[in-house]
């Protein structure tokens, strides 16, 4: 339940035997090797090498753009994990193995890309269409055709705007050079002309219909407005049906290869990770040396698997320095590895930090609980998430989430059992005084809609409750690194300030409080203010620098925390109530309106449009309040509970030949 400790691992073996030996150690995927730096040894004969990557980057580039069609022509349907996680595609070995074997990337990338430029210069061609058919749809109506081709004379037939044409006729032009017959006017007022002039004024004729904005009608020679329309659309409807062929069998490959694409471009990113890890290390003429770090609980096995193919290395193995930037692997049991989501989404902590993932994990449950806290709709997701964890076992990242997943709606159905809720009041729909009914009255302890000062005084409970245990967990922090003088000064002050505040203003309540409690709370106060305004500016030099941040720390513009942002955070804990009561009253009113069909004495299609409405209505209300509580609830944590005493920032530890697009399991 702790972060994994690391070695600092320095290996130096023969030169000749650096592409072997990273080779190596990528099949061994343990070791995050770092670059070694030109200080770490005082020989100046090493040098770094260029990183050999062409090949891998030219395969990469081609599945890209198989990868970039598919999801083009078939976008990639995202589970409900994806929406929160970035998850890889986790795929089993032996399905690897035959992606690697039986994807051809040349032929596929061929192929698609193929179908692709056929589909997009058949969407060119239908646009075009789409564009002639606008024009000419203008003068269907006019018996027409586009003038043949004569030996003695030039013709057009076409369009201009109304103050074009009056233009025209002004033209010295016209009736000398230029001849011009009016054949009708459009839709949206424009003039079909036809115009002719003699062959040798071909020059004088072409100038005249630019200068006059003259549109021709696209109309192949003798062929009317009405006809082209025609054989336009038939021409159309041929390229539907290709279109249609086309994605069809891109949809095909996009069935059967595209975990194939995303798995094999999983392996040559890491193989181009191999290939570029020859930057990372120092070589003279004969050695080379490397440097990375290992799970301290693996480095033994490296050692040996190192020595059995490369008996000529050297491999050391020693303690990070304090100041080294060592990368980070969450380890937690079983209980707690479904959190380690939520810690993923905000970022990792640092080497020296803890894991928070333990201790958030009931927060983000209850949070959950009190969110979307409705007996059936509880059931309903664990029962879901427990048929998608049984489908996804084999992958951990899948099987984490919704396992965190599962948990959340075992909190929402205690709450909503507690609270009487069971798809919000639908057992009062089910007739009168009926066992459902009995049954859920038995368990309610409160309903939030009948005394909502109360429930509100109660989830603002759990926020003040909240921000306390951020604050021990900031102390766990400082203490752990043997800073005392934070703990005690920038934590500790504070549990003695922010109760003694809190039992100061309840005072001002009903029922009445005995007087000894806000004079307690007076006490604790003032002596956390004065506490803290000794102890917040300590770091500064100055004698007025540690008064005005000792001032202003209690108030908290500066220093480790403050008295506005306990009253902030912790208001912001009602969006529990908020967003319980949102689930509660939306389904009351689809309960409502399935009620008001049902009726007193239902006939059976009655009962029949009742139980639609209700799945229909429910099944809305589920699926909008999941998602809002997830985003709610992990807000909160993020926000209002992290921000307490969690810095993230750390280096995921990445071991040479892993796939963060891809992770092969077992």
């Amino acid at each position: 339940m702790s972060i994994e400790r690391m070695k600092r691992m320095w290996v130096v073996t023969e030169r000749t035997k650096l592409r072997p030996m990273l080779d190596a150690l990528a099949s061994l995927q343990s070791v995050h090797l770092v670059e070694v730096t030109s200080a770490e040894t005082s020989d100046d004969v090493f040098s770094h090498l260029a990183a050999e990557t062409a090949k891998p980057d030219e395969r990469i580039a081609r599945l890209q753009h198989i990868r970039e069609i598919m999801d083009h022509y078939q976008p990639p349907k995202r589970g409900l994990g994806e929406n929160f996680v970035a998850l890889p595609l986790e795929i089993t070995a032996d399905e690897m193995s035959r992606a690697l074997e039986e994807f051809d990337v040349d032929a596929i990338d061929g192929h698609i890309t193929d179908l692709a430029d056929e589909a997009l210069a058949l969407s060119h061609r239908i646009e075009e269409i789409h564009i002639e058919l606008a024009h000419l749809t203008l003068w269907e109506g006019i018996d027409c055709a586009a003038p043949p081709p004569f030996r003695r004379c030039v013709g057009a037939l076409g369009a201009v705007s109304h103050r074009m044409r009056a233009l025209m006729d002004e033209s010295e032009k016209v009736g000398d050079t230029i001849f011009i017959n009016e054949l009708g006017r459009g839709k949206n007022d424009r003039a079909l002309l036809q115009v002719v002039a003699l062959a040798e004024h071909e020059n004088e004729f072409n100038d005249f219909l630019r200068q006059f904005e003259f549109n021709l009608l696209p109309l192949a020679p003798g062929v009317s407005a009405k006809n082209m329309a025609r054989a336009l659309t038939v021409e159309l409807d041929g390229y539907g049906e290709s279109i249609a062929a086309i994605d069809a069998a891109i949809a095909e490959l996009v069935e059967k290869h595209r975990r194939g694409v995303i798995a094999v471009l999983g392996h040559w990113e890491a193989r181009r990770d191999v290939a570029a890890a020859q930057e990372k290390a120092l070589n003279s003429r004969r050695m080379v040396m490397l440097t990375g770090y290992v799970c301290a609980r693996e480095a033994e096995v490296v050692r040996a698997k190192i020595g059995e193919t490369f008996p000529e290395a050297d491999v050391v193995f020693k303690e990070p320095e304090l100041d080294e930037d060592v990368p980070v692997q969450l380890r937690t049991n079983r209980i707690f590895e479904p959190a380690q989501a939520l810690t993923s989404m905000f970022g990792l902590p640092h080497y020296r930090a803890f894991d928070p993932s333990p201790f958030l994990m009931l927060s983000f449950l209850v949070f959950f609980g009190f969110c979307f806290g409705d007996a059936v709709y509880g059931f309903l997701l664990l029962a879901l998430s427990w048929y998608i964890i049984r489908k996804v076992k084999a992958y951990p990242g899948y099987r984490h989430f919704f396992t965190l997943i599962a948990w959340g709606g075992f909190f929402a159905m205690v709450v909503g059992i507690l609270t009487g809720s069971w798809a919000s009041d639908l057992p009062t729909y089910l007739g009168e005084n009926n066992a459902v009914l009995r049954m859920t009255r038995a368990l309610t302890v409160a309903e939030p809609l009948e005394v909502p000062a109360r429930a509100l005084i109660v989830v603002l409970g759990i926020g003040v409750i909240n921000q306390f245990y951020g604050i021990l967990l900031a102390m766990y922090r400082d203490f752990r690194v043997k800073d005392y003088a934070g703990a005690i000064f920038d934590g500790g002050l504070w549990l003695i300030v922010l109760p003694g505040f809190i039992m100061m203003i309840m005072g001002l309540f009903s029922p009445p409080i005995p007087a000894w409690v806000p004079r307690t709370g007076v006490w604790l106060f003032l002596i956390g203010a004065v506490g803290l305004f000794l102890t917040q500016g300590r770091k500064e030099e100055s004698i007025a620098g540690k008064i005005v941040i000792g001032l202003v720390s209690i108030y908290g513009i500066m220093g480790s925390y403050g008295a506005t942002g306990f009253v902030g955070d912790t208001l912001s804990y009602s969006r529990l109530l908020a967003l319980g009561l949102v689930t509660a009253v939306v389904g009351m009113c689809f309960n409502k309106i399935a009620g008001i069909v049902l009726g007193q004495d239902p006939a059976v299609w009655q009962v029949l449009l009742f139980v639609l409405l209700v799945l229909i209505g429910h099944g809305f209300n589920f699926l909008i309040n999941v998602l809002g509580s997830f985003v709610h609830s992990g807000r909160l944590i993020f926000m209002e509970f992290f921000g307490r005493f969690y810095e993230a920032g750390g280096v995921r530890f990445s071991p040479l030949g892993t796939s963060e697009r891809v992770r092969v399991v077992d």
